[in-house]
């Protein structure tokens, strides 16, 4: 089973500056042209370039793949024991509602907290990315990733209300 995190509400719908094509569907790439794209706007402010991170489903630039973050969340906590209170990671804090036709997610708080918590083991996951891969390159990209995964935590506390989750 996959697992994809969403902002809980689409930033550029909050700022109201939002493209939408003719289906009545966001696009992304209108949305980033006009310069409405809360997302891109704040990860050009960052050391992330579009097209450098783990996106999610339909390669969303704001969506990320939370099985990728579980995955390093789970490295760390087999290989130290930290972050153990987070062992559902990406999955959230949230609960599934099958009656409400919510899937869960993470609230605007838990996202901080994860974000905090996994900048707290960094050091932790820079050792356990070099047991990781052969390749340097690799190496540098997996600490990367880490970077990202916490920065795109923050990003959506702080202008989506947190994230939902799709699976």
């Amino acid at each position: 089973m996959g697992l994809d995190n969403m902002p809980g509400i689409n930033p550029c719908e909050i700022t109201n500056t939002d493209v939408r094509d003719k289906d009545g569907l966001i696009d992304c790439k209108s949305t980033m042209e006009c310069g409405g794209c809360t997302f891109k706007n704040e990860l050009d402010k960052s050391e992330f370039v579009l097209g450098d991170s783990t996106y999610g489903l339909f390669a969303t630039p704001c969506w990320y793949r939370g099985k990728y973050g579980n995955y390093m969340i789970d490295r760390v906590i087999e290989s130290t024991g930290l972050l153990k209170d987070y062992d559902g990671g990406f999955y959230g804090d949230i609960d599934y509602d099958e009656e409400q036709g919510d899937q869960g997610g993470l609230s605007y708080d838990y996202c901080l907290e994860l974000a905090n918590a996994m900048e707290s083991v960094s050091d932790k996951w820079d050792e356990i990315a070099m047991t990781l891969e052969p390749m340097p390159e690799q190496k540098d990209r997996l600490k990367k990733d880490w970077r990202y995964a916490i920065w795109w935590l923050r990003f959506s506390a702080n202008f989506a209300d947190g994230s939902r989750v799709w699976y």
